[in-house]
């Protein structure tokens, strides 16, 4: 919600523009512990998509900047040479880097692991790849070109220590309200189960996805992967050995590492090296996937458009092949430059704009839309494009959590989307793990928010700062045009069904039915007919009016 606040200050500028901010915000309840709150809110103007480009990103990186005493950071103009950061408490260092330039993203990390949390681009973004991505204590983690939109700036690395102590307006009041969510957690078979987050990571979705028909292989031809058993999550942690890596102190442990302490992929990375491409050869899966995170690639984009490249040339390629363009990607080679801008940029290089499968310029997740019509509605009208966590649709869909709804009705989804799309911008505004969502409800989440801040908060309230920080997007998005035509779907999705199989069939996706329920979010949300913000409803959240 701060984030796009600052963001509209600069709302016409190009991406690129010196004075364009890279704005990296703590939430209220960010370093608190626990299973709460370690997320930072990282914000920009995209450089390929129509709209913003943003993560929630975990690790020690948002508590560090907290305990230093900062509740974020503006980033703007344009460095003349390579440029790292450095913060100690009230101590901001300049350092030069051009040692690090081309650097990959673990050799920024061992070259700057005494200095607490390091968030940094690898060298595509050096070499101008849109689909570049930030990466936070070597972890690959955003979407949407923010690594591109930090390379622009001349920044380097950004690193932050914080020794300040940080206690809660109540303490009492924030330890109960941690346990209660603790135990809510706890009764959650996705978060803490036997087979849960806590033992897989995400990568534990594979084979629920692929029973649903949902899983996009051979370049979303497909949607159903007969090799999942030898690159499922269990695979995954045979070959590996998985350890945790999560934030500190949060019993969930969503991220993995192997053994040797490289990270571990989660389901997106995961699917997108593996049934994607067809692909049953996991080990070759994660030589891809580890040469993307070095390489500071967001590989669900990178994916996406090698295989538009390869229908494109009605072909095959080998995994070997693959790993050759990523590096090609890497060293900035001209035999790469189409490819480098993402998916839908490139099939309008090669005539064939259709072909492209995205919305709003971001390549679609490794869920297929086809599978859960909500999650078809919810990437049209996300305000970052196809973003399956914006709204957390999945949560009813496809884990059946808090409540179970049916994936091929849109009966009630478009309020859904506007209310989950609200609950999740209220939590990524505190600083709260999306996670939680899958287990308790703002409700549960205010009760802690009020402990930290030291007033009462109610579910409503955290609602309305949702609300606003939704309805500001799409003020922003409305300015830099064109909205109505960019909320669709590729064609694809609607001419096709998913595999068949043991009574998981999926149909095409019902045009007219997803336009209706795209028109009564639109109303819902406070939009007129084309999707465009109004003045009355600006007026009733207390925004300010722009066109």
């Amino acid at each position: 919600g701060l984030a796009v606040r600052y963001l509209a200050r600069y709302a016409d500028l190009p991406w690129n523009d010196p004075r364009m901010p890279i704005l990296l915000f703590t939430g209220p309840m960010t370093g608190f512990g626990g299973v709460l709150a370690s997320h930072i809110w990282v914000m920009t103007r995209s450089p390929y998509v129509l709209g913003i480009a943003d993560a929630s990103l975990p690790g020690a990186f948002g508590p560090q900047l907290k305990k230093a005493g900062y509740d974020g950071l503006i980033v703007h103009g344009r460095a003349k040479r390579p440029l790292g950061v450095e913060i100690d408490d009230d101590e901001v260092r300049f350092r030069k880097a051009d040692h690090l330039l081309e650097a990959d993203v673990d050799d920024i990390r061992e070259a700057l692991r005494d200095r607490g949390g390091v968030m940094c681009t690898g060298p595509a973004a050096e070499k101008g790849v849109a689909f570049s991505s930030l990466a936070v204590d070597g972890w690959g983690a955003s979407r949407g070109g923010l690594g591109l939109a930090w390379a622009s700036k001349g920044l380097k690395y950004l690193t932050v220590r914080g020794s300040r102590r940080l206690e809660p307006a109540s303490r009492g009041g924030y330890d109960d309200a941690a346990e209660k969510i603790r135990r809510l957690c706890a009764a959650s078979p996705f978060l803490l189960g036997e087979h849960g987050l806590v033992r897989y990571g995400s990568a534990n979705l594979l084979d629920l996805v692929n029973d649903r028909r949902m899983l996009p292989t051979r370049g979303f031809a497909k949607t159903h992967f007969g090799h999942v058993k030898a690159v499922s999550a269990s695979a995954l942690e045979k070959q590996l050995g998985l350890e945790d890596a999560g934030c500190p102190g949060c019993p969930v442990q969503c991220l993995k590492r192997g053994m040797d302490e490289s990270p571990a992929p989660g389901y997106s990375a995961l699917a997108a090296t593996t049934a994607l491409f067809d692909n049953p050869d996991l080990g070759m899966a994660l030589e891809a996937f580890d040469a993307m995170r070095r390489a500071g690639l967001d590989p669900v984009s990178c994916a996406v458009t090698r295989c538009l490249m390869e229908d494109l040339e009605d072909r095959a390629s080998t995994m070997t092949e693959r790993l050759e363009w990523i590096d090609r990607l890497r060293r900035g080679d001209p035999s790469a430059a189409q490819s480098k801008e993402g998916a839908a940029a490139l099939a309008r290089h090669q005539g064939r704009p259709q072909s492209a499968l995205h919305v709003k310029g971001l390549e679609i997740p490794p869920f297929d839309p086809r599978g859960a019509w909500g999650l078809a509605l919810s990437y049209m009208v996300s305000t970052g494009g196809a973003r399956h966590g914006r709204a957390m649709v999945l949560n009813h869909e496809l884990l059946r959590k808090p409540v179970a709804t049916d994936r091929f009705d849109l009966a009630g989804k478009a309020r859904a989307i506007k209310l989950g799309e609200d609950r999740v911008a209220a939590a990524d505004s505190l600083g709260v793990c999306r996670h939680l969502l899958v287990a308790c409800g703002l409700a549960e989440i205010a009760g802690a928010a009020g402990a930290v801040i030291g007033r009462e908060v109610s579910a409503a309230e955290l609602g309305r700062v949702g609300e606003r920080a939704v309805y500001r997007e799409r003020i922003l998005q409305n300015r830099w045009g064109g909205l109505e035509a960019k909320e669709q779907l590729p064609a694809l999705f609607f001419d096709s069904p998913c595999s068949e199989g043991h009574g998981a069939d999926a149909p095409a996706l019902p045009r007219q039915a997803l336009e209706e329920a795209r028109q009564r979010y639109y109303r819902i949300r406070g939009l007129d007919e084309r999707g465009r913000p109004t003045q009355e409803k600006s007026k009733e959240l207390g925004l300010p009016w722009s066109v």
